[in-house]
């Protein structure tokens, strides 16, 4: 396994730390317990389509992994709707649209004089996502990525930057959040008119971006 520290860019310095593991282990019941059958098992999902709403507040610290640090954490307001689909009482797909705007971001446009016009909008963001839940009852993890379409102040802070890695271009086009969640009704038996809330970590490419929290509604 690898495992991987981050406190998602909520404070800088954030350089992150990877760890590659190999875990060896032995499990071993005292008492058998007489085999049972899952409760999953029995279980029919109608398979329908349903319609999500979420609504999210993220925060971080502007700037690079390690400097400057210090400084104020800007809030990030997000929201997202997109159909999702359950293929067996654990696993849920769903594809979706999501903007948010970064108001760290308006505050750099409007010091740096970066843009003339139009600065609350390029301080926004938007893109297309797919993504995976794997629902344990009430719980939820959470995996999306997807493709920006409108991402205009990160592009042309690289171009400004004179950064032409490959590396760096990817992070302007594909984001990704990894989260869990908790829905207020056993998803195996409710797969509609369920509310739910979660915490997440957004990221451009697998470097991370900003810590969010949210709540949402499957119709």
């Amino acid at each position: 396994t690898i495992l991987h520290s981050s406190n998602s860019h909520f404070k800088l310095p954030n350089v992150g730390m990877n760890l590659p593991a190999i875990l060896i282990g032995v499990r071993y019941k005292i008492n058998a317990p007489a085999p049972i059958q899952s409760d999953t098992a029995a279980i029919k999902v109608s398979g329908k389509i349903r319609w999500n709403l979420r609504l999210a507040l993220g925060m971080n610290e502007s700037g690079s992994s390690t400097s400057p640090v210090n400084g104020p954490k800007y809030p990030i307001y997000l929201a997202s709707v997109a159909i999702s689909k359950m293929y067996s009482p654990i696993n849920k797909v769903s594809v979706g649209l999501e903007a948010w705007y970064n108001k760290g971001v308006y505050d750099f446009i409007v010091s740096q004089e970066f843009y003339d016009d139009d600065r609350h909008k390029k301080a926004m963001a938007a893109c297309v996502t797919l993504g995976h839940e794997f629902l344990l009852g009430k719980f939820g993890i959470l995996t999306t990525g997807g493709i920006y379409f409108y991402n205009p102040f990160y592009k042309d802070r690289l171009e400004a930057d004179g950064k032409t890695g490959i590396k760096d271009q990817l992070k302007s086009y594909i984001p990704a959040r990894l989260g869990v969640q908790y829905h207020l009704k056993n998803t195996h038996y409710n797969d509609k008119n369920n509310l739910f809330f979660g915490l997440y970590i957004k990221s451009n490419f697998g470097q991370a971006d900003f810590l969010e929290s949210g709540f949402g509604m499957v119709f």
